[in-house]
C-alpha cells in the first residue's frame, strides 16, 4: 500500500495559497429584456445578477473577474431572434478571457421553403484555467442581415 511519501513528486502541482477553506466562486446573471446584436462584435450584457457568491461579477459591464486562480466551468446562453427571418443567417456566441477567445459556437439558420421561423437557443461552454484578475466576458456577432436580438 502506498503512503504519502510515495506522492512527494505531486506536491509541485498543489495550488498555492493559505491552507483552510477557500471561498466559493460562482455567479449567475440574466438578461431580462432584449439586446440588439449587429455584425460588429458586441459584448452581451447580463445586467441582472441572480447570485454572486464571492463578489466577482460586475453587472454594469457584464465582466467576471475571479479573485482566485483555478479551473472554472463557464457557460453562457441566449436566444437569438433575427430581424429578418426570411434570410439565411449565422449567430456566433463567444467566451473571451482578457480579449482572447476560449470558447465559441456558431448557429446557422437556413430558410427552407418558408416553413416559418425557427428559433434556436445558443449556448457556449468551456472549462478553463483562470488566473486571479482575468477578465471573462461573453461577446456575440451576427451575419446575414441587419441584425438580431438576444433574449435569455
Amino acid at each position: 500500500m502506498k503512503g504519502p511519501e510515495d506522492y512527494e513528486d505531486l506536491k509541485e502541482f498543489q495550488a498555492p495559497g493559505p491552507p483552510g477553506p477557500v471561498p466559493q466562486s460562482a455567479f449567475r446573471a440574466e438578461i431580462l429584456g432584449a439586446q440588439p446584436i449587429t455584425q460588429s462584435i458586441t459584448r452581451v450584457l447580463f445586467p441582472t445578477p441572480i447570485f454572486d457568491l464571492n463578489g466577482e461579477y460586475d453587472p454594469v459591464n457584464s465582466v467576471f473577474v475571479p479573485n482566485q486562480s483555478g479551473v472554472y466551468s463557464i457557460v453562457a446562453g441566449v436566444l437569438p431572434t433575427p430581424d429578418t427571418p426570411t434570410i439565411d443567417q449565422r449567430f456566433t456566441l463567444i467566451i473571451s478571457v482578457n480579449g482572447n477567445q476560449i470558447g465559441r459556437v456558431d448557429n446557422y439558420r437556413v430558410v427552407a421553403n418558408d416553413l416559418g421561423i425557427l428559433f434556436i437557443g445558443t449556448t457556449v461552454s468551456t472549462i478553463y484555467r483562470l488566473n486571479a484578475g482575468d477578465e471573462v466576458e461573453v461577446i456575440a456577432f451576427f451575419s446575414g442581415d441587419t441584425g438580431t436580438t438576444v433574449l435569455a
